[in-house]
């Protein structure tokens, strides 16, 4: 994802762990619920080498924290996690959908924005919970007549 030609937003709440944590840190920008969200490498308690978690996590928070991260295999909520660099905002859980949607829109209403991430393809995760995943895109491809070269959203629910 880190060489998409577009911007990718994580929405995070409920557990993001492993392979979830890592597809989080994939994204560009993250943002959790502070009620919900919770952060973590559990592999090396399970006797389990971790996967990208381990090149990217020092990178964010540095290796300091990557190695207390990765070997304590720990949860970090996401206070803590905002505060090391893990995520770029915590916010309430009732505010988490519409401030990535506001986010989503005013990065793809930007024109230099549009031509360095190839057409403003902009796509963000939502969720990263135990249940499945949900996904929003926006495709301006697919759009018709876009006003002001943005395009209407379009939604993705995938459980």
């Amino acid at each position: 994802m880190t060489k998409a030609p577009f911007i990718s937003i994580a929405a995070i709440r409920g557990r993001t762990r492993g392979g979830g944590n890592e597809l989080a840190l994939a994204c560009d920008l993250r943002y959790a619920s502070r009620e919900q969200a919770l952060f973590g490498q559990p592999e090396v308690a399970s006797g389990l080498l971790p996967g990208g978690g381990s090149e990217r996590l020092p990178r964010l928070i540095g290796r300091d924290r990557a190695l207390e991260a990765i070997l304590g295999s720990d949860d970090y909520d996401a206070d803590l996690a905002e505060r090391y660099g893990w995520i770029t905002r915590a916010l309430p859980d009732a505010e988490l959908d519409s401030f990535v949607e506001g986010m989503a829109a005013r990065l793809a209403s930007f024109d230099t924005c549009r031509r360095a991430v190839d057409a403003a393809a902009v796509t963000w995760l939502l969720g990263a919970w135990a249940g499945g995943s949900r996904e929003r895109c926006r495709n301006p491809a697919r759009a018709p007549d876009p006003p002001h070269g943005s395009t209407p959203w379009c939604e993705i629910l995938s459980r």
